[in-house]
This record gives C-alpha cells, sequence and structure tokens, in this order.
C-alpha cells in the first residue's frame, strides 16, 4: 500500500514538474532569434507586468523594421505583435504588420507563425487597409526561443555595412560564435549563426568542416532548416574562394558603389565588369553581408547611361559601349540572387538596354562598326536563363515555399516585366541586324533570311508568344516589335505602356529611320552656341531618365560655352526655369544617392 502511495506521489511530482515546465516555455517572455527578419527580438515585462518589446536588432535591407514600434499581446495560449511606423518615404502614411503565432508544435518555447497581415493607413484617414500575407501552413519555430544574452552580443558586434572579414570586431564575434555552437551543440539556428561567423571571417577551412557535417545530416533528414543552412554554406564557399583568386565580380561591385567612390572613379573602375564569368553573393543564413539597396542600383545605371550619352557626343564611342555594355552585364549577373536583385536586374537591364538602342541606331555607320557592336550583343545576351529568375541558386528563406501564394504572385508579376527587358533586347538585336542591311544593301530587310549575317539562326523568338518577333519593313523606317504581355497583335500601332497596368494593351514596339535620329559625329561635337549644337541635333537630345516628365531632352544651355546636362538624380527640373541656367555642381554619389548637383559635359567651341 505504502510502495503504491510512493508510486502515486512520483507521478504526480512528475506530472506537476512537466505541467510546470510546459507553462514556463509557453510564456512569451524570452531572447527570440527571427530567421525572416534576420535578427532578434526580446520580450520581457515592464514594471507593471505589461508585456512589451524592449528590444530588437534586424539586419535587414528594411529601414522599416528598423524604426519600427512593436506592440506585444498574448492571449488565450495566442501571441500577437503588431508594428507600426510612418512611412520613410511618404509621412502622410502609416505602415505596419500584424503577426500572429502559437506555441510550436514541435519545439517547447517557440512560436510558430499562423498569420500575417500589412497594415496601410493614412495618417488623416481613421480607416486601415489589411493585406492578408498569411502562410498556406502554420511556419514552424518563426521565434526561436535562446534565452542567452550572447545572443544579444552577437548581433550587437556586426554593424549592417560591414564587409567581410572588414572589421576589428571579427574575432570577439567569431569567438561568442563558436561559445553558442560548443553550448547548443545541436540548435541548428545557433548552427547557421555559427557558419555565418564563418561566412564573415571567410574562415574556408571551418565552412568546410560544417559542410561535411551537414552533409551528413541532410543524407538521412529532410529537415528544411538544415538544407537551408547546407545550401547556404555551399554559395558562401564558392563565393570566398572565387574573391580569393579576384574572380568575383561581386567584389568589383562593392568597391564601385562604396559610399565613398566618386563618379569619376566608378567611370573608370566599372567596365572591368565585363571581365568576370562569375557573381557570387555571400549567402548568409541569418545575419546578412553588405548589401546596395535598389535605389542605388537604379540610379547609377541612369547617371552610367547619361555619362554614356555624354562620350558619344564626345566621339568616344567604344568608351560608350564598354559602359552601357558592363551595366548590362552586371544586371544578369543580378538575375541570379535574391528577389531585391531580381527587381534591380530588370530596372537595371531595362535602363541600359535604352542606351544600347541609342547606341546600335545612332553610333554605328559603317559594316564595321555593326559588326563590332553584334560581338558585344552576342556577348551580353548569352547566359541569361528564365529559370535564374524563377528559382536562383541563392537562397533566402527556408519556408519560402510556405507562402506560396505571395511567391507565386510576385513570380507571375515579375515575370513580365523579365520577359518585358528580354524583348527589349531582342528587338534591339534585330534591328541592329535590319540597320546593317540598310548600310550594305540600301534596303530593309523584307524576309526573315535577309537579316543575315547577323542573324543567322532565323529572327529573335518573341517572349511573349511561341513565334518570333514581328516586323513592318518600309523604304525609309523599319518598325520591329513584340506583341506585348497581353499577348494580343495591335500591329505596332499601340505602344506598351506598364503605367497602365502590367498586362495592358500595347506592342514593344522598335522603330529604325533610315537616317539617324541622334547623329553623334565620329570625332565628337563642337559648337560654340546652342543654335549650333542644334543644327546638328535637329531631333534634339535623347531623354533625360532623371527629368520629372517623361520623354524630356538633355538640356542645352544658351550659353558659351554649351553645356549639355542633366538635371541629375536630386530632379531638380523644375529649378531649371529657362535657358539661362547654367550647371556649376557636378553630382557626387559621396554625398548621397540622391545628392545635389547636375550631370554635365561642356562642349568644345568651333
Amino acid at each position: 500500500m505504502v510502495k503504491k502511495i510512493l508510486g502515486l506521489c512520483v507521478i504526480l511530482v512528475l506530472l506537476f514538474t512537466a505541467c510546470k515546465r510546459q507553462s514556463v516555455t509557453n510564456k512569451p517572455e524570452g531572447i527570440y532569434l527571427d530567421l525572416l527578419h534576420r535578427g532578434y527580438i526580446l520580450i520581457d515585462r515592464d514594471n507593471k507586468r505589461h508585456l512589451e518589446v524592449k528590444e530588437t536588432n534586424f539586419l535587414t535591407d528594411d529601414s522599416y523594421l528598423k524604426d519600427a514600434k512593436w506592440d506585444v499581446s498574448f492571449k488565450r495560449k495566442k501571441l500577437k505583435l503588431t508594428t507600426d511606423e510612418t512611412s520613410t518615404h511618404d509621412s502622410s502614411m502609416h505602415h505596419g504588420y500584424i503577426y500572429e503565432l502559437q506555441p510550436s508544435s514541435t519545439t517547447p518555447g517557440d512560436w510558430d507563425l499562423i498569420s500575417i497581415s500589412e497594415t496601410i493607413q493614412p495618417t488623416s484617414n481613421p480607416i486601415r487597409s489589411k493585406n492578408d500575407l498569411s502562410p498556406t501552413k502554420p511556419v514552424p519555430s518563426f521565434l526561436h526561443r535562446i534565452d542567452d544574452k550572447r545572443i544579444i552580443e552577437y548581433f550587437k558586434l556586426l554593424p549592417s555595412q560591414n564587409k567581410r572579414g572588414d572589421s576589428d570586431n571579427n574575432p570577439q564575434f567569431l569567438k561568442i560564435a563558436s561559445e553558442l555552437h560548443i553550448g547548443y551543440p545541436d540548435d541548428i539556428f545557433i548552427k547557421m549563426l555559427y557558419l555565418d561567423s564563418l561566412i564573415w571571417n571567410c574562415d574556408t577551412e571551418g565552412l568546410k568542416k560544417e559542410i561535411e557535417d551537414l552533409e551528413k545530416i541532410s543524407s538521412t533528414s529532410k529537415d528544411l532548416l538544415s538544407q537551408y543552412a547546407l545550401t547556404c554554406a555551399k554559395n558562401s564557399l564558392h563565393s570566398i574562394e572565387l574573391s580569393a583568386v579576384n574572380q568575383n565580380a561581386y567584389d568589383l561591385m562593392e568597391k564601385v558603389f562604396s559610399p565613398d567612390v566618386d563618379l569619376p572613379t566608378r567611370l573608370k573602375l566599372f567596365p572591368d565588369m565585363l571581365q568576370y564569368n562569375e557573381f557570387a553573393i555571400p549567402n548568409t543564413s541569418v545575419i546578412r553581408t553588405s548589401r546596395t539597396y535598389f535605389l542605388d542600383y537604379q540610379t547609377m545605371a541612369k547617371v552610367f547611361r547619361n555619362e554614356a550619352i555624354f562620350l558619344m557626343l564626345q566621339g568616344k564611342r567604344e568608351e560608350a559601349l564598354s559602359l552601357i555594355a558592363s551595366v548590362y552585364q552586371l544586371g544578369k549577373f543580378l538575375n541570379q540572387t535574391d528577389s531585391i536583385g531580381r527587381l534591380m536586374a530588370i530596372a537595371t537591364r531595362a535602363i541600359t538596354t535604352n542606351g544600347l538602342e541609342i547606341y546600335a541606331l545612332n553610333c554605328c555607320e559603317t559594316p564595321k562598326d555593326f559588326q563590332h557592336l553584334w560581338k558585344t550583343l552576342e556577348n551580353i545576351n548569352s547566359g541569361l536563363k528564365e529559370s535564374d529568375f524563377v528559382k536562383p541558386h541563392f537562397v533566402e528563406y527556408p519556408f519560402e515555399s510556405y507562402f506560396t501564394s505571395q511567391y507565386t504572385e510576385y513570380v507571375r508579376t515579375h515575370l513580365i516585366y523579365y520577359h518585358t527587358t528580354e524583348a527589349h533586347l531582342e528587338l534591339v538585336r534585330m534591328a541592329t541586324a535590319a540597320k546593317y542591311r540598310f548600310i550594305t544593301q540600301g534596303t530593309f530587310p523584307k524576309a526573315p533570311e535577309e537579316f543575315a549575317p547577323l542573324l543567322t539562326n532565323g529572327l529573335p523568338k518573341d517572349s511573349f508568344s511561341s513565334e518570333s518577333l514581328k516586323f513592318i519593313s518600309n523604304p525609309d523606317e523599319f518598325t520591329c516589335y513584340s506583341i506585348g504581355p497581353n499577348k494580343q497583335d495591335n500591329f505596332a500601332n499601340i505602344i506598351y505602356d506598364s503605367t497602365n497596368g502590367t498586362v495592358s494593351s500595347g506592342d514593344i514596339i522598335l522603330k529604325v529611320p533610315s537616317q539617324r535620329e541622334y547623329p553623334f559625329p565620329k570625332n565628337g561635337v563642337r559648337a560654340s552656341t546652342r543654335d549650333e549644337l542644334l543644327k546638328q541635333f535637329p531631333n534634339k537630345l535623347p531623354y533625360d531618365p532623371f527629368a520629372n516628365r517623361r520623354n524630356v531632352s538633355l538640356k542645352i544651355t544658351n550659353t558659351t560655352p554649351v553645356y549639355v546636362f542633366s538635371v541629375g538624380p536630386d530632379t531638380n527640373q523644375f529649378e531649371v526655369i529657362d535657358d539661362s541656367y547654367v550647371p556649376k555642381v557636378h553630382y557626387d554619389p559621396t554625398n548621397g544617392t540622391t545628392s545635389a548637383g547636375d550631370l554635365f559635359i561642356t562642349i568644345p567651341k568651333k
């Protein structure tokens, strides 16, 4: 009887301990790793025992998250996190997210994500709109609990703008990561932090050892986190090894886009992009290495395009082509990176394809000129694959498949932009072959076989259909076109404009006149007055992508000497009120991506 009572007491004690442990682990207070936002979040209670988010540190490109105000609530065993912040781009808007989580079904202390809502609200309007971004099933361990203050120290030792192997904190950073790895040997999240510290320190031997261990784990397990960590480690090892032998275009990009590099140096360095065959970003799993933002890429692509036009005006055709082609090459490389990188790839290639079009139709005068351009077009057109855009080698988040609807919509929408830039480049190739025919034979091609010898394998395929690009050949003008995203042939009568809708009506059109629209002189333009310059360019100059209105030409001053200028990234077009405006301050990216200053050249006098 006594033994039975003692046995019952032991069972009760064990049950009580288990319940107590469960109640502790289900409480929200703690330090959590957040893999999606690449950082940690510390939840605790204030003096009145109210829950609060005491601290966060997110190494993300989203500056919104770094400044967001957080609110936390815990009801009916559900955790709710709410963020809210006035938009950094528009002070009239509030933007935020609502995360709803439940206790992890597999890991005590962790929280699984069950829903996300994006909220947008004008500051003057009490009505808040919601956009449901919820996963198709709960994301396991969305918040992973590690109640160890060394997690906080780890992230504080890693400023987001430092570069690999370039921080005084690296030894201490690696030491903390190693200690955490030893203390939590079976925790895959901690292993990823350790892997990232090895990547950050360019420790190839340490990475190889961890890759070997992860391969053993992945061979017997389908754990998404282990597979994700293995892919990140392999990609990063490849990046480091390429950099060690100066074969990684990523290093050139980081150098060129460094905030302390001025424009003349960028223009001098960037054409070297054409010498590289690989672009490998360190694929860290939690932390983020130094990255250039979308605005930087887009702005510099426009700057380089304008500078290429200036080189054409100066008769420096080879330099102009090299600069345009190198920016396109960067866009091609970015196509294989993360989601933001792929958007930057589309924008970069769209801007520079316009530069290639201007060069092809206005700088090429002889068969030799066209043959030289053709080699460049063929080189930059090779190696670009739609599969890299849809499923790149670079991995961002292990549970991306849990957000199927959002990812499917992202791919669907941006594939249209991708195919639009593809169509534009193919049209430039087709137009080049047509103009070559006109220069050598005196007429534009009227049949597919007449596009030879440049287009030897037939007409380029239309990225929006299974057929070839179409053309209309007249004696004085040749028109080639793609049927566009709506996949309806408008016979080049309606111009596709994405601002009317991604799948709006219209064809993507390129017209090839028999005479050059912008007749850049081979030895450079000379003019003592604005009128003298306009006599040489009766159609004015190519448009300025920084102008506040579309299709506004690069400007010409009514002065002596004559200046040709762009309003620059600060887009101060409305300050240029008349022809007496004279640019005085050169744009300098070291003052900021969209800092004051114009892009301009002085035209030599006659």
